[in-house]
């Protein structure tokens, strides 16, 4: 090899050491339980496969995210935390840990129906609880915020 490219090829290499460093510090990467795995009763078929109603026009970001962290003292916040992340005041002390939502991965996977019916019903065997007080309208406003949350 030429003297004067004898240290070139090493400057050229040190990058590609970073490069694994760089990969899996991806954003679903750091995120802690992603994806995540579970075994949750799925919804009856007629809403399983229902897609969200609300359109763009009538997706209502504030709204949305206020019944997210609060809805009366019992927000999803207080378990799945104000990012989704599942990190929330409360999951330290939840058996299965609260869902991820901001883990893609595990989000894409979950139709929209199934997300409608477990906020409604809750999820059995999880502290997963029900919010059935919430009206169609604003269960819909909350699952389409849960998809934002993993964008």
């Amino acid at each position: 090899m030429p003297r004067k490219n004898r240290f070139l090829l090493p400057l050229l290499l040190v990058p590609a050491l970073f490069l694994p460093v760089a990969c899996s510090t991806a954003p679903e990467a750091r995120q802690a339980n992603c994806p995540q795995p579970r075994a949750t009763r799925p919804a009856p078929e007629a809403l399983y496969l229902q897609r969200s109603p609300l359109t763009a026009a009538s997706y209502d970001h504030d709204r949305a995210r206020h019944i997210f962290e609060t809805n009366d003292g019992g927000g999803c916040a207080a378990c799945h935390g104000r990012k989704g992340d599942g990190r929330g005041p409360l999951a330290a002390e939840l058996t299965p840990a609260p869902r991820n939502f901001a883990c893609r991965a595990t989000m894409d996977a979950i139709p929209d129906g199934q997300l409608f019916w477990i906020i409604r019903n809750g999820s059995p065997d999880t502290p997963m609880m029900s919010h059935a007080e919430l009206s169609d309208e604003e269960t819909w406003q909350v699952v389409a915020y849960i998809r934002e949350l993993g964008r």
